[in-house]
């Protein structure tokens, strides 16, 4: 039995990826914990195969998460989820306890397949060459690996809906 502890401080994003551990072909005991539990750190928390670890685009971040996860619940890989496809740093200075990096919004089936693929011991990191002709072969492409902001992440005011008649409150009566 594999074990497994999701790290993201989306609750439902953290939900999501516990339900689709339990549903894979081999027996996970998985865990989700959001940042603040992680910072806390757990002395009796059993050693575990595999962190999937929720990191942002900043590098003094990550890094930072990296130490409290090896510092906190010493897994013996992990696997970062990224907003993006790319990450705009280099990993190359990093422990290798690293085993990859996935862009957190991957199908189901390619995030299932790279958690395998670390938990048999493989690493998964994308080849520079797929990502660059995904940016490149579609003229349509506007992703640049810059995650898009919302407007709340910025400090800005909630946006003004499209038109001028009144929303309804509730979904539910509008139909």
């Amino acid at each position: 039995m594999a074990t497994v502890i999701v790290v993201e401080p989306n609750a439902l994003l953290r939900l999501g990826i516990l339900q689709l551990l339990q549903k894979m072909t081999f027996d996970i005991k998985s865990e989700g914990i959001d940042y603040t539990q992680l910072f806390r750190g757990t002395p009796d928390r059993p050693a575990m195969d595999l962190m999937l670890l929720s990191v942002p685009d900043v590098y003094d971040r990550m890094v930072e998460l990296v130490n409290a996860a090896q510092l906190g619940c010493s897994p013996k890989r992990i696997l970062l989820l990224s907003d993006t496809p790319t990450l705009k740093y280099s990993l190359l200075n990093l422990p290798p306890v690293l085993a990859g990096y996935i862009s957190k919004y991957s199908s189901p089936d390619v995030l299932t397949a790279a958690i395998m693929l670390v938990l048999a011991g493989g690493k998964c990191f994308p080849s520079p060459d797929v990502v660059n002709n995904q940016r490149d072969g579609d003229p349509h492409n506007t992703n640049d690996a810059t995650p898009r902001r919302r407007w709340y992440e910025k400090g800005l005011p909630p946006p003004q809906p499209a038109s001028n008649e009144a929303q309804p409150d509730n979904l539910l009566s509008a139909a």
